[in-house]
């Protein structure tokens, strides 16, 4: 059996007014509680479950989080270089951004989207985003008790899912909800994205309607494919970095 979450979000008629509402409300990296279960990251989960069908765990380089986040981020520069590097600086700065608690416990946000978990588990939030201010100096909240019963993989998994949608949920993509950032981060979890075709790839960032394509024209190893990229939908180039026209 299924237990189905939805999580209501306002649909909002002003991209500036859902820029204002993420810099509020912050965003959260969620897990999922079994019983007779270890604690698991909810878009490995997702991997293995809503998606299994075309996805199947990368589970090397777990040794530690920062090796296994800089494997993860080593996938997608073989096809996204920019947007790798835009991960990595956040990256670099996480740990002094981020803020480990004891004994918390967060109010669940509405931005998860459409959620499948078996009906005997549990949803918790480990990690609040939000942009650094009066309110809250550190970026990262993240429940310590909850952090520490993960393995590397979730734990890498968690900082990998708040590097992306930092980025999914500001301008110009300006997400509602983590689904579609669960499922990128599903895809970099994945096997399947170390020979994915990069048309493929620039496929499923137009169906996840991510703006920017961000990806380095110059690199010889994409130089030859890009004759074929028009064909998939239309794109207008400004020097280095692709935009894409979602729709």
């Amino acid at each position: 059996m299924l237990k189905i979450v939805f999580a209501l979000t306002m649909l909002v008629s002003s991209l500036s007014f859902a820029g204002g509402e993420w810099y509020e409300k912050g965003n959260g990296g969620f897990i999922l509680q079994c019983p007779v279960k270890a604690n698991q990251t909810l878009d490995l989960f997702e991997l293995q479950d809503r998606y299994k069908t075309s996805m199947t765990l990368d589970t090397d380089h777990a040794g530690s989080v920062k090796e296994r986040v800089e494997y993860l981020l080593a996938k997608i520069e073989r096809l996204n270089s920019n947007r790798a590097a835009k991960y990595r600086m956040w990256f670099a700065s996480y740990e002094q951004e981020a803020e480990y608690v004891p004994n918390i416990q967060f109010d669940r946000l509405g931005d998860l989207g459409l959620v499948r978990i078996p009906d005997v588990c549990n949803l918790a939030q480990v990690i609040f985003q939000r942009e650094p201010g009066i309110l809250n100096s550190a970026r990262y909240t993240v429940n310590k008790k909850l952090w520490e019963t993960l393995t590397v993989l979730d734990q890498a998994a968690l900082v990998m899912h708040e590097l992306i949608y930092r980025e999914f949920v500001s301008s110009p993509n300006f997400h509602q909800t983590s689904e579609r950032s669960r499922y990128f981060n599903a895809l970099v979890n994945s096997k399947e994205i170390l020979k994915m075709p990069l048309e493929k790839y620039m496929g499923i960032l137009q169906e996840l309607k991510v703006a920017s394509a961000g990806y380095n024209q110059l690199n010889p190893a994409w130089t030859p494919q890009w004759g074929n990229l028009a064909a998939y939908w239309p794109m207008r180039s400004e020097e280095h970095t692709s935009e894409l026209q979602s729709h």
